[in-house]
């Protein structure tokens, strides 16, 4: 065999072999599309004692809708409001702006100005925020505010994303009320 016919004997048994690496990647099963999951009344259910078979079903009243939308909206302004990477442009302050007063929202833009004009540091700085527990501290149904404060547990990482230093902190979050929505109208980190 000649050198040219082992080059194009070589060259036919690479493009076969990519064909089959090829067929083989879009031959795949496609998954199947995501499930759309809509949020469902939430009901507690009692069991009626009188011969333990048969569940009661009672609605949620409005007093429990109202704290479970509270926890809620301080649940996930906190993990977005705290995490951050010196990457993303502030993007998580930009991130819960929607979940705040007007007051706190012209505060909060403010703050991302002055970031932004005194320039970040060009070395890589991150933290991601979890929340562990959410206590409320103050709530006030005539005054529609509520008061929580959260513990976290905050992974920081310094250079690069490999070093990483895990520290628990809490931040006093204060919530007001604006018709059914509640809104973030400050915090402060503990």
């Amino acid at each position: 065999m000649t050198i040219s016919n082992r080059a194009k004997v070589f060259t036919a048994g690479l493009l076969i072999l990519i064909a089959i690496i090829l067929i083989l990647l879009f031959a795949r099963r496609p998954e199947p599309p995501l499930e759309v999951v809509e949020e469902k009344e939430t009901f507690e259910v009692l069991v009626d004692e009188t011969d333990g078979e048969k569940p009661v079903v009672e609605p949620q009243t409005e007093e429990e809708r109202q704290a479970d939308s509270a926890l809620t909206v301080t649940g996930i302004f906190v993990e977005r409001f705290g995490s951050y990477s010196s990457e993303s442009n502030l993007a998580n302050i930009e991130d819960v702006l929607p979940l705040t007063t007007d007051n706190y929202r012209r505060e909060l833009e403010t703050l991302i100005d002055q970031i932004r004009a005194e320039g970040q540091s060009q070395s890589y700085y991150g933290v991601t925020t979890r929340v562990l527990s959410k206590k409320l501290i103050e709530s006030d149904a005539n005054d529609g505010t509520a008061v929580y404060e959260v513990l976290t547990q905050r992974e920081e990482s310094y250079g690069s994303v490999q070093k990483s230093e895990v520290r628990y902190q809490s931040i006093r979050v204060e919530l007001k009320q604006d018709g059914d929505v509640w809104l973030v109208d400050g915090v402060t980190w503990l």
